[in-house]
């Protein structure tokens, strides 16, 4: 899986990071660029970021709790609460854009 912004799938526009979290709620986008409409493909990629995120959260919760057996539940949930930040924010580069069909492209 590659973290990277996706690009339009026709004449290859260049996506800020902003518009490809807004494009991310719909079904369809229209680029900026050549003005045709291309599919938003983010759920399948967006839960396997989640489910790589959420096993690394149970790793490191687990390593810290063999590593400081005195650690407290609060510390272990600052370290997870970091972790759900960091996945959230990467959501966007697992976005990827898809060319339609003719019929739906304008």
């Amino acid at each position: 899986m590659m973290l990277k912004l996706p690009v339009c799938p026709y004449c290859g526009a260049v996506y800020y990071y902003k518009d490809v979290r807004n494009a991310a709620k719909q079904a369809t986008a229209c680029c900026h660029h050549c003005k045709l409409r291309f599919g938003v493909r983010a759920r399948t990629p967006r839960i396997l970021l989640l489910l790589c995120a959420a096993l690394l959260m149970v790793a490191l919760d687990v390593l810290f709790l063999w590593m400081f057996p005195n650690i407290n539940l609060a510390a272990l949930y600052l370290v997870t609460l970091c972790l759900v930040a960091a996945s959230l924010l990467l959501a966007p580069y697992v976005v990827r854009f898809i060319p339609l069909e003719k019929k739906y492209r304008k």
